[in-house]
């Protein structure tokens, strides 16, 4: 644990909160309100809730086309209206000419930039799971000084928890350089907690540390926020009309109308608990069944029971804090000798090197050969103690402070993870390697990439309406500029230094792959984007096209009938059933009109539903079996991994992904349906695109009675990448879908455990690798069909 009051029994944790505070409080309809910043502005301003002024909404490209930025002020607020972690938003300082504008920060930005920008929140790069989103401008809020003289650029703020009309803990957030000028505390913003009884400052932590001064040496503690009764008040009325029965309410306080709701959230982050060093839990326990009958007697209550004041604490000695290694000086008679030592209260007593101790010529305690007399400064104090001659030449550091010399000191318990080898390593010393560091390195380039995104033309309807307006015509795709530099990320990736064996040889795949994407990208619309997509993807083999072949040649020219009987509302009962059977407390459901697939599982532990989507029996069973029971298991069995890699997957998962997901939902449909087809009839394309063209890749995808819909989509799907669409080639990733599925049940045939590809978004080529790695752990999370099927 990062701090020890988190061991405490009070602490709120995910599975809590969603379990006894989330399900039972906030219901569906309250949730889906909250998750729309614009429903929720709308809402709470009709309601009397000061909430930053709306000056335009852009719904879609037709919007986005008519929109006159001529008609916006001087300062302003662009935002995605489904976005999440502060992501898409681009404040506004001033107007420095017609159509260039001032960010944050300094920047420059245009008109042009901004209708990009608003076409990537459209698109929905920002939203959950990239799909179609708003765009909406508001009013710029000028912040007050909450802290004099702390230079912030960005909008801090101030988050409150609320239950039972109780605000029952609270901190100001602070936007950091490191968060890139954005409050969130989980991105490097600074999270100071909040005495409710006297609305001042009281702790600051970021990246999970506790400091006890803000930068510029400023104090963290004391500061007293403004209109502070006034907040906890908005508050509390937001619970009362959201009907969120336990929520966290963001508000700022501008300097010319005082407090302002930004936003409302229905799944309030636990950040708030390390902020304040106190546990929610046991708060919210306190105010269990109080019958609160305003905001105002919430407020009040809140000051009684929570208030800092209206505690009484034990005084303890000041103590002071250090770290598991510390620089310190050994005190000699005419000078000092500097050393890092380990700080280890499992240690009874104090150890030197004792070669160090004759090298320093430290006296020996009386007749012993084995203690010495040792003086040494840690942390401004003084230490006069006796310590053990060990031998330590195979050790990392060269003393070692014992629990019997610590009595003065708190260790930093986060700084345990943080140990650095001394530089002067001795020769047969064998470094030990980060593989969360090498793990956090390769996840952040990753994240950057977005390959689909830029893979998708910008001008695809346009197109689409050329193709079908003309028997002859290919299109011709227009793509975005990359907004990274691929040559500065191959060369942070070439940085990353990873061993070839072991654990190692898994990430070391992850960058190979990740390296790849890079070059792809860097060929978007060249002569050898073909050969860059084979190198990542494959291309069909020959035997495979000719299984192919016999599979489609099988394929019934009608299916049958199917009674489309169970709604969207329906279909989320069945998936909420398979939730809790699963104990997949995390997740939950969003309906969208515009979902392409009828359910999809997306990011931040949400499975996305077609509104309007219907299902057979039989077709939902598939569907579960392909989301939840291969997608969604595998990535909550990789989040139970020690690395991120294995919950976003290793080097080139997809193939395994994506063919175990067809096997399972062909494991559990019963009858012949035109959708076991779909991966075969791509595969094929695949293979015909190596000499054809688009309209040609259409044709044969109608020659086998599929809908023009189909055939159009999976024409684009291929020859994506290319500028010219009449060229041959194209993008090959569609072929791993059938050569997944003919590896899986390769796998099966030859003996394999399906179970084993569980541990979390790995390979079949992994499984043998990963039973040789002790810190892997067993999957918690099995699709229980197969105990019974396979």
């Amino acid at each position: 644990m990062a701090f020890s009051f988190l061991k405490d029994h009070g602490v709120l944790g995910i599975n809590s909160r969603n379990l006894e505070y989330l399900k039972p409080f906030n219901r569906k309809k309250a949730v889906r309100m909250a998750d729309s910043k614009l429903a929720t502005k709308q809402f709470l301003s009709t309601r009397g809730v000061p909430v930053p002024k709306l000056i335009a909404a852009i719904r879609s490209y037709q919007d986005l086309e008519k929109f006159d930025f001529s008609t916006l002020p001087e300062s302003f607020v662009l935002k995605p209206n489904a976005g999440y972690g502060g992501e898409g938003i681009v404040v506004i300082t001033e107007k420095i000419l017609d159509g260039v504008w001032q960010k944050i920060g300094g920047d420059k930005i245009t008109e042009a930039d901004l209708r990009e920008h608003i076409s990537d929140i459209l698109d929905g790069e920002y939203s959950i799971a990239s799909l179609p989103d708003i765009a909406f401008f508001e009013s710029r809020v000028n912040s007050v000084e909450f802290i004099p003289g702390l230079k912030v650029e960005g909008l801090p703020d101030v988050r409150v928890i609320v239950h039972n009309l109780i605000p029952v803990m609270a901190m100001l957030r602070i936007p950091t350089p490191e968060s890139n000028g954005k409050a969130n505390v989980h991105l490097g913003g600074i999270g100071l907690g909040i005495d409710l009884a006297a609305g001042k400052t009281t702790h600051a932590v970021q990246f999970n540390k506790l400091l006890t001064e803000l930068p510029g040496g400023i104090p963290a503690a004391g500061h007293v926020i403004p209109f502070f009764d006034e907040i906890l008040k908005i508050a509390s009325e937001a619970q009362i009309h959201t009907n969120l029965g336990y929520l966290a309410a963001d508000l700022v306080v501008d300097s010319k109308d005082g407090p302002v709701l930004l936003e409302v959230n229905a799944r309030a982050g636990l950040m708030v608990q390390i902020a304040n060093l106190a546990p929610l839990k046991e708060r919210l326990e306190r105010i269990k069944g109080l019958k609160v009958e305003s905001p105002e007697k919430g407020v009040k209550l809140s000051k009684e029971l929570f208030g800092k004041s209206k505690i009484k604490k034990k005084k303890y000695p000041k103590k002071t804090v250090v770290d598991y290694i510390e620089d310190c000086e050994i005190l000699l008679k005419e000078k000092s000798h500097r050393v890092k030592a380990e700080l280890d209260a499992t240690h009874e007593t104090t150890a030197i090197d004792a070669q160090l101790a004759e090298k320093l010529h430290l006296l020996p305690v009386g007749e012993s050969a084995k203690q010495i007399h040792l003086k040494i400064i840690l942390g401004g104090e003084r230490i006069t103690t006796v310590a053990e001659k060990e031998d330590l030449t195979k050790a990392n550091y060269k003393v070692i402070l014992g629990r019997r010399d610590l009595g003065n000191f708190l260790i930093n318990p986060i700084s345990r993870e943080e140990k650095i080898l001394p530089k002067e390593k001795q020769k047969d010393e064998i470094p030990k390697i980060d593989f969360h560091a090498i793990d956090k390195a390769l996840t952040e380039i990753d994240k950057k990439i977005k390959l689909l995104h830029y893979l998708k033309p910008t001008n695809l309807l346009a197109e689409k309406k050329k193709f079908f307006a003309s028997s002859s015509y290919d299109p011709v795709f227009n793509y975005r500029q990359l907004k990274f530099d691929p040559d500065l990320l191959l060369a942070n990736l070439d940085a990353i230094k990873i061993p070839s064996d072991g654990l190692g040889k898994i990430f070391q795949e992850k960058k190979i792959e990740i390296s790849q994407k890079i070059k792809l990208l860097q060929s978007l619309g060249r002569e050898n984007f073909t050969e860059l997509s084979c190198q990542l993807y494959g291309f069909p083999s020959e035997e495979n096209i000719q299984k192919a072949q016999k599979i489609l040649a099988g394929k019934p020219k009608k299916f049958p009938a199917e009674k489309s009987t169970i709604d969207a509302e329906a279909a989320t009962l069945e998936f909420q059933k398979v939730f809790e059977k699963y104990n997949l407390k995390n997740w939950k459901f969003v309906f969208r009109e515009d979902l392409v697939a009828d359910a999809l599982a997306g990011k931040s532990g949400t499975l996305f539903i077609r509104s309007l989507a219907k299902w057979s029996p039989e077709r939902l069973r598939s569907t579960i079996a392909h989301e939840v029971e291969t997608h969604i298991l595998r990535g909550e069995n990789g989040k139970n991994q020690n690395y991120e890699i294995f919950s976003r997957g290793v080097g080139n998962y997809l193939e395994t992904e994506e063919g175990l997901a067809i096997f399972n939902q062909n494991l559990v449909l019963q009858a012949a349906h035109e959708k076991e087809f779909w991966p075969v009839l791509s595969f094929l394309a695949v293979a015909e695109s190596a000499e054809k063209s688009f309209r040609q890749i259409f044709d044969f995808v109608k020659k086998h009675n599929f809908s023009d819909e189909r055939a159009w989509k999976t024409a684009v799907k291929i020859k994506r990448g290319l500028r010219d669409a009449s060229q041959a080639g194209g993008f090959t990733k569609e072929a791993i879908y059938f050569s997944g599925l003919q590896k899986i049940q390769q796998f099966v045939d030859n003996g394999g455990d399906l179970k084993k590809l569980y541990l979390g978004k790995i390979r079949i080529e992994d499984v043998e690798k990963l039973t040789k790695i002790p810190e892997i752990r067993p999957a918690k999370l099995l699709p229980d069909f197969y105990t019974h099927e396979t």
